[in-house]
């Protein structure tokens, strides 16, 4: 894997592809190294390595090389290697050996740089595996996955972009059959862990203008167009635009009193709109409440706006005998296969002992922070705990 990243990136290609002032957005936007994108990178390292060992050195049984096999070892970006990246990495070593693994190990390219230069000079990448067969006349691209999202191969720009460039390294014509798979293992979709689109190199041009054109209008005029494609976009918390756009979803509110009788049609169509509108709102509510808690922990105060750690849940910190005999105290059988729950227990105790129960729960249980969370100054509970003192 390589660090360098294009002004351009096929990558990204889904965002600029259909809002070229996307790259310039993101041009300031923060960066955001996720735990589960670093996961993924680590993933993407373990077929790497394992897909150049059978593309390269491999001759015989005792060399094999498996992506189990680097359980426990150290990727490039620091993360361990744990079971479900290598199983995760397994899927894509499958897939392009399910290809090449009879007699085209040597066709197997992996983490290679390409240019796409018929879309943009700044237009380059590198894929994670592709094979050209001269003698099926057919080009195959794979590109690994790991999040949950479903990614689907048809009409994919990143995989599009990769197919232009490795046209240029083969010899590739409008008949050449292009073979496009994501292997996404962890998207629970029927269709998983495999996508494929399959089409002749001659139906991606219209594609490839598109791109071209909009390559050309993100370094030259850009422009922001709003969309599903927001939700991959690193400026969606920052963007007018996306704001409008989420805006425009929930602005009719407080209507005048109207009841529809919608058609099956036409609760069809709003169904499209809203799957695509509400995730687009999801990813800047996410974004937005990311800069409020940045803001916040660097001490502004404007937001009106506190954080707050989110409460885990309470458990025992006392053994099970202990904890029932405790509740028999109080009237409460809390005994099942261990015990009820903190919470649960409160619930069986009769009320006029609750009170008293729950003063004594503290000193035999724990509750741990699930993270934080933003909340007005007023409701906090340092200022809640305050008042009550005054």
């Amino acid at each position: 894997m390589t660090p360098e990243h294009a002004p351009l990136a096929p990558s990204s290609a889904p965002q600029w592809g259909r809002c070229p002032g996307s790259v310039m957005a993101n041009l300031s936007a923060p960066d955001s190294s996720a735990q589960r994108t670093r996961e993924g990178d680590a993933a993407h390292w373990v077929g790497e390595t394992v897909l150049k060992h059978w593309a390269g050195d491999f001759h015989n049984e005792k060399t094999v090389l498996l992506c189990t096999d680097l359980i426990g070892d150290t990727a490039p970006n620091g993360v361990v290697v744990d079971e479900e990246m290598a199983e995760g990495a397994d899927e894509l070593v499958h897939a392009v050996l399910d290809v090449c693994g009879n007699g085209h190990l040597r066709a197997i390219r992996v983490e290679q740089r390409v240019n796409m230069p018929q879309i943009h000079e700044h237009c380059w990448g590198t894929y994670d595996a592709a094979a050209f067969i001269p003698d099926w006349n057919e080009l195959f691209i794979w590109d690994y996955k790991h999040g949950h999202r479903e990614v689907t191969a048809v009409g994919n720009l990143q995989l599009i972009c990769y197919a232009a460039g490795l046209a240029n390294e083969y010899p590739v014509n409008a008949d050449t059959v292009v073979t496009m798979r994501i292997v996404q293992p962890y998207c629970y979709h029927a269709d998983a862990p495999v996508w494929t689109w399959r089409v002749r190199y001659a139906e991606l041009i219209p594609y490839l203008e598109t791109l071209r054109i909009a390559a050309e209008r993100a370094m030259t005029d850009p422009v922001l167009t709003p969309g599903l494609h927001c939700r991959d976009c690193a400026a969606v918390g920052r963007c007018a635009s996306a704001r409008r756009y989420g805006y425009s979803i929930v602005s009719y509110v407080d209507e005048p009193y109207l009841i529809e009788s919608m058609t099956g049609p036409d609760l069809a169509a709003e169904r499209l709109i809203l799957r695509d509108g509400l995730p687009v709102i999801a990813e800047r509510l996410e974004a937005i409440e990311d800069q409020l808690q940045d803001m916040v922990g660097k001490g502004d105060r404007s937001s009106g706006l506190t954080v707050q750690n989110k409460q885990g849940r309470k458990k025992w910190s006392v053994p099970v005998a202990q904890v029932i005999a405790f509740a028999r105290q109080f009237g409460a059988d809390v005994a099942k296969p261990g015990t009820l729950t903190p919470t649960q227990s409160v619930a069986r105790v009769p009320k006029e002992a609750r009170e008293v129960f729950e003063a004594a729960l503290p000193s035999l249980t724990t509750q741990s922070s699930s993270g934080v969370t933003l909340v007005p100054v007023e409701n906090s509970r340092t200022t809640r705990a305050f008042k009550r003192r005054k």
